[in-house]
């Protein structure tokens, strides 16, 4: 370690500790390395989720570089299969968010001036991961760029830079539309059944159709059409399309749990008036005797 980061972490220690009774030297030495291997593993984290990055980044760029020539035939997204071969471990969002931090932060550079920023009163506060991934949430970088600042002069914990972000993301929906009344539960329903509608009509017309989808008109496009960023989207909807397996599968279930509530509900009704109409004769025969 530079003599300088040794005196950043010294003093960080001290602020840290310097309400505390005198301590032994050894235990002194244990607080300054804990303090040392802490900062690292918060750099270490983001400088990962980086390199991740910036290797699924070289793998878009280049993708014949790591596809066999079977798989180059077959049109194969290079990102799709490493996606796939971690799909049991991490999910597209996580390789997706180190592809955002890559593109944000794209040199070496740039990554090391986010990791080393510092709060000029409170030396021991670090920038963590997930820091680095609420600020990602901020999509203009000159915005994005005042809050990192902001974020390191007053260190931030990263409940503060959520409530922040909160404020800011709230304020930008407001920008961009007015104020809108409460849906009704009739409203949402339909507008559910709208997007299903949407959905299933677009299928069948423009990606589905019996006389060449979309689908057939990339089978059949010429390979010099089929450029980089078309594989990348495709690799993207491949995944929306194991998203969406798993959404629908979820929702059929709560469906499947509305309906035998509406049936229990409708036989409830059924057995109510059985009951009013043999209350209603037993009250009438009453009258007639």
């Amino acid at each position: 370690m530079q003599a300088d980061d040794k005196a950043i972490s010294t003093t960080s220690a001290e602020l840290v500790h310097h309400e505390l009774p005198e301590m032994h030297e050894n235990l002194q030495k244990v607080i300054y390395a804990i303090d040392d291997l802490m900062a690292e593993q918060h750099a270490a984290n983001i400088m990962a989720m980086w390199r991740v990055g910036e290797l699924l980044n070289e793998i878009e760029t280049n993708p014949d570089n790591y596809l066999t020539d079977e798989q180059k035939s077959r049109h194969t997204s290079p990102s799709a299969l490493l996606f796939n071969v971690y799909s049991k471990v991490y999910t597209p969002d996580q390789f997706n968010m180190a592809l955002r931090l890559h593109d944000n932060y794209p040199s070496r550079q740039a990554i090391d001036a986010l990791i080393n920023k510092r709060c000029p009163t409170k030396p021991n506060w670090r920038l963590t991961a997930s820091h680095v991934q609420m600020l990602l949430t901020v999509a203009d970088e000159g915005q994005r760029k005042v809050i990192e600042d902001r974020c390191a002069t007053e260190a931030y914990t990263t409940k503060a830079l959520a409530v922040e972000l909160t404020e800011l993301h709230g304020k930008d929906k407001k920008k961009e539309r007015g104020p809108v009344a409460p849906k009704g539960l009739k409203q949402q329903v339909y507008d559910l059944l709208e997007h299903q509608r949407k959905f299933i009509t677009r299928s069948e017309k423009l990606w589905l159709c019996d006389d060449g989808g979309l689908y057939d008109d990339l089978m059949n496009a010429a390979p010099s059409k089929l450029t980089d960023t078309i594989r990348g989207y495709m690799g993207e909807i491949a995944e929306n399309f194991e998203k969406l397996r798993h959404l629908v599968e979820i929702q059929r279930n709560y469906c499947g749990q509305v309906f035998a509530r509406l049936q229990n509900i409708d036989t409830d009704s059924a057995a109510e008036e059985s009951d009013n109409a043999d209350e209603d004769e037993e009250s009438f025969k009453s009258i007639n005797s």
